[in-house]
């Protein structure tokens, strides 16, 4: 994704599907370059070479999470203002910046500036991992231990539970696997139907009650606007329901502080009926029905 996303029209070679069969959901995330690592782009030999030849643009210039070709291409819109690839999404309210706070901190940085150094300045690839017995064996779990001390990212993975490998959170293993499945379930309803994407913030002052409000405009088509409010910050979960009682969405899966919120839904994929959305956070749930009419 750091090299763009290629159209499927410049493959130069066929293939049975469009771009706009393509799914793709990013989120619950954390990306971000510890101080020692960007202090490097400008202290390594190559990056003083640069200095002295008058290039230091190509020093502190940490590649991004997303190339912004990629960023244009997953948010194209039409001439009339409409996504044109809905099934491609980045919920950035979910994609995290901020230092993590290692229990344990690397103690291999000189072996990761040698790399980057190799890779920079002439291209040789040095192995760079923390434990190379266990790479060479293909050891699983590597035993590499990246807990951290956010607070916040312990509870922003889907399901509330820690952002990254759950092996560095052994005792939250077995709350996973118990709800693996569902995840799952939500992963795919995500990649199907867009979501969850589009949930902003109202501004206001803070609820005092946990609120579901009637979506407008009602009946829609294909796209409507559900607000909600949460007096406390917490998991919250907004889906969509058919009247068989079956899940067809989610629109968000995560942590929210206190506060107000709406959400756009986009319904271009289902058929014309009544459907059921729901507010789920700590004891509450809160439902509503709505009608899409095409």
């Amino acid at each position: 994704m750091i090299s763009q996303i290629q159209p499927v029209d410049s493959f130069g070679f066929t293939v049975d599907w469009t771009d706009f069969d393509r799914k793709l959901f990013v989120g619950n995330i954390a990306y971000m370059y510890q101080d020692w690592l960007l202090a490097y782009y400008n202290e390594c030999d190559w990056c003083a070479e640069n200095i002295r030849n008058r290039h230091p643009e190509e020093n502190y210039n940490p590649s991004p999470m997303i190339s912004e070709d990629d960023i244009a291409f997953i948010d194209s819109m039409d001439t009339g203002g409409n996504k044109v690839f809905k099934k491609m999404n980045v919920d950035w309210q979910t994609v995290y910046n901020t230092e993590p706070g290692f229990i344990v901190a690397p103690t291999n940085e000189d072996t990761l500036k040698l790399f980057l150094q190799g890779r920079w300045g002439t291209g040789l690839d040095i192995d760079w991992a923390y434990e190379k017995s266990a790479t060479f064996a293909q050891q699983w779990p590597l035993p590499e231990n990246m807990a951290y001390n956010n607070i916040a990212y312990q509870t922003a993975a889907m399901g509330g539970f820690p952002l990254g490998d759950l092996n560095w959170y052994p005792d939250q293993m077995a709350a996973w696997e118990a709800q693996k499945d569902q995840e799952w379930t939500t992963i795919n309803n995500w990649l199907n139907n867009g979501g969850p994407v589009g949930v902003t913030p109202i501004p206001g002052s803070l609820p005092s009650d946990y609120t579901l409000n009637q979506n407008y405009p009602n009946p829609f088509n294909p796209t409507t606007t559900i607000t909600y409010s949460i007096p406390q910050s917490g998991q919250v979960l907004l889906t969509v329901f058919n009247s068989l009682g079956q899940e067809v969405a989610s629109l968000f899966d995560g942590y929210q502080q206190a506060g107000n919120y709406g959400v756009t839904f986009d319904a271009s994929e289902l058929s014309s009926g009544v459907y059921f959305y729901q507010l789920q956070s700590g004891n509450i749930t809160l439902t509503k029905k709505f009608v899409l009419m095409k």
